[in-house]
């Protein structure tokens, strides 16, 4: 389980480097978020469903439900990008979270479906 998530988070680690483009309207963060996972080497797996649920797994294999929308061209969630809401940018498997104020800017890796689920075993 560990090494599942180690190794995505590996992937991204190689691409940190990539360019990246402008930021993504709310229809595109939409289409690319519903019904997939990203994966970061400071927090696990995270799955967003189709009807603004999340699920993030922890390293330890811990799960934690939260929430996800987007207003306007804003990503909103409750966890670091909160009620101020994250711009997103960048393309497949790429993203980067950034928020106004400088206070939480995080790349991650884009994986296609429910990566999270298939990786570790939910209870």
């Amino acid at each position: 389980m560990r090494k599942s998530l180690l190794g995505a988070a590996a992937l991204l680690l190689a691409a940190s480097n990539a360019a990246m483009a402008g930021e993504l309207s709310g229809g595109e963060i939409q289409s690319l978020l519903s019904g997939n996972s990203i994966v970061s080497p400071e927090f696990g797996c995270l799955f967003y469903s189709r009807i603004g649920k999340t699920v993030t797994i922890d390293f330890a294999g811990n799960s934690y439900v939260g929430n996800w929308s987007v207003e306007g061209d804003r990503y909103h969630s409750s966890g670091s990008c909160g009620g101020k809401g994250c711009s997103i940018s960048g393309t497949f498997p790429d993203i980067t979270f950034r928020r106004d104020d400088g206070r939480y800017n995080r790349s991650v890796r884009l994986v296609k479906g429910n990566y999270c689920e298939k990786n570790v075993v939910l209870s």
